[in-house]
């Protein structure tokens, strides 16, 4: 990957967000006194602690009431349990960190520049290129701030600015303006952080840029000003973040559980964002951070998600003007949490897990020196513990390696006509671990390739079944085509209303539907098929005549941005 080309290459992750925990549980366990420290000395930590528990329970219950495998759980504890993983551990965090992000600025240059002389997009260790535009720019401070020990700030702000500045030369169409927000927001809430002879009259401006933000978020949802109403309605995340406010204000209380937003905000997208030029057909997460936590947790994440940041702020305040690696450190949790409310770097293990324990080593900094306690648990069962929760970790991690890269093999084995050796591939991954994507795969294969329609049906009904998604990319879509093709075209009808429920504006779905229930349905019925068969062609700038165009281009379907670039090439 260093020095070449490695196809679905995100297919095979390591340490993903369901491993992670175990490994911050053991962690915990190896100091378990701190607790108790932070508990009796610090009032903010005792909320945030509160929090955390509430939102351990709230998932628990979410695990046995809501349909879905046991890794949803898992989900959960990451976010709530990395950030005291920081926080038990922020003496060596802050001694080995810096190492660890110079070496990811190395290694994520030298992969950008392979990516850069084999044409494709610089995704880095990441799989984004948004995310891995940030990664770099709060990474490569770091060997600079290793060898220079002065002018900190000049340094951390230089160096930032460069890694963005590189990638904007070598991959002009893949800038992050979420980087570009990021990186002078963070500088600036760094360099107020600093003003002022106490920390009372540092917390001022935090409080200012905070309310300044929450106020400006409001605005843009609810009332945004007339001049600006036209272009943020053709903004795909303004829609999208639109649809998950609504989500939010109908599931306020307790949220509808981590792993579950993408199953659900299907019902509340607003019609205008299929209107927009970046259409996705799966949306695993809000692209934002806030917005997250309440999806996932309601009240409980909100509450958490602002003591976090408050704990994290602190810890920046008071910081020491002259502590150069810290302020290198500040920076890159500003950056993450700034880049994190246009984005969402929590649904990466990496990005991710960095903000998180930045955020809980900040809050141990912040704190009013707490005292580790004696704990009542005695060793030898701290040790088991330890080593239980490592085995676990490892276990799960292993689960995800060995099952992604029975997927990869099955992709790369379909791009070469291999269809045996595909099916082969993706029974071992499903065998080790179901994931969506594999079932999806499967399902593909099946119908299209195999033109298996029943064994494409089951496939694609495992998704529901198994893992508890209703609503995933295609699936309905696609099921409803299998259950067409093997003659239960009555079944069928179900999962097209679907699909059209959530893709409003598809145009495939439509002119699928209308031919099944030209056979099954009433004059009237089909009467009204085919007037929405015609609105929405129209929608798209077509007739039903361009229906086969649409066959040979399914990705045009999708997106109004390729669908125009595509019927421009063909003029």
């Amino acid at each position: 990957m260093l020095f070449g080309s490695m196809p679905y290459f995100g297919d095979v992750p390591l340490f993903d967000l369901n491993a992670l925990p175990f490994f911050a549980v053991a962690l915990i366990f190896l100091r378990p006194g701190f607790l108790s420290g932070l508990w009796r000395k610090d009032g903010l930590s005792r909320g945030l602690l509160l929090a955390t528990g509430a939102g351990i329970l709230l998932a628990a219950v979410q695990q046995f009431r809501l349909p879905g495998p046991s890794d949803r759980f898992c989900v959960a504890l990451f976010y709530l349990l990395l950030p005291l993983a920081g926080c038990a551990w922020a003496d060596c965090w802050k001694r080995q960190l810096p190492f660890f992000l110079a070496g990811l600025a190395l290694i994520t240059l030298i992969i950008n520049f392979n990516e850069f002389f084999h044409k494709l997009e610089p995704i880095g260790l990441s799989g984004n290129w948004n995310w891995n535009q940030t990664l770099l720019a709060i990474s490569l401070p770091f060997p600079f701030l290793l060898l220079c020990r002065k002018h900190a700030r000049l340094v951390i702000l230089t160096a930032a600015s460069s890694a963005v500045f590189l990638l904007w030369l070598l991959f002009p169409a893949n800038t992050s303006r979420a980087a570009i927000i990021a990186i002078p927001g963070a500088a600036l809430l760094l360099l107020c952080s600093q003003l002022g002879a106490t920390s009372r009259i540092r917390v001022l401006p935090a409080i200012l840029v905070a309310a300044g933000g929450v106020a400006l978020f409001l605005i843009v949802m609810l009332a945004p000003p007339a001049p600006f109403a036209a272009e943020l309605n053709t903004d795909s995340r303004i829609q999208l973040w639109r649809g998950a406010f609504d989500l939010v204000n109908n599931n306020i209380l307790f949220g509808v559980g981590p792993g579950r937003f993408e199953d659900v905000i299907p019902h509340y997208l607003p019609e205008d964002y299929f209107r927009t030029p970046f259409v996705a057909d799966r949306h695993p997460h809000p692209h934002n951070e806030i917005l997250l936590y309440l999806s996932n947790f309601g009240v409980i994440g909100l509450i958490w998600a602002v003591l976090l940041i408050a704990v994290l702020v602190r810890g920046i305040i008071r910081l020491r003007s002259f502590d150069r690696i810290g302020l290198g450190l500040a920076f890159a949790a500003l950056v993450l949490l700034l880049h994190g409310q246009l984005d969402v770097l929590l649904s990466t293990p990496l990005a991710g897990g960095i903000f998180l324990l930045l955020a809980g080593m900040f809050w141990k900094s912040g704190a009013p020196r707490p005292e580790s306690l004696q704990t009542p648990i005695p060793m030898r069962v701290r040790q088991i513990a330890v080593l239980l929760c490592v085995l676990a970790g490892a276990y799960a991690a292993w689960g995800n390696f060995a099952s992604g890269l029975a997927l990869r093999s099955a992709r790369l084995a379909r791009d070469r006509g291999d269809l045996s050796g595909a099916l082969s591939g993706l029974k071992e991954s499903l065998n080790v671990k179901p994931t969506p994507q594999a079932y999806l795969f499967q399902g593909s294969i099946e119908l299209f390739d195999r033109k298996n329609p029943v064994a494409a049906a089951n496939a694609f009904g495992e998704l529901e079944n198994r893992l508890g998604l209703s609503n995933y990319s295609h699936a309905n879509g696609l099921m409803a085509r299998a259950l067409a093709s093997s003659g239960r075209e009555k079944e069928a009808l179900v999962y097209f209303e679907r699909e059209q429920r959530n893709f409003p504006l598809s145009g495939l779905n439509a002119g699928f539907a209308l031919m099944v229930l030209r056979r099954n349905a009433s004059p009237e019925i089909v009467q009204a098929a085919e007037e929405r068969f015609r609105t929405v062609m129209a929608a798209k700038g077509l007739t039903p005549a361009d229906f086969p165009l649409l066959l040979r281009n399914p990705l045009w379907d999708d997106s109004p941005l390729l669908l125009r670039e595509g019927l421009e090439k063909q003029r």
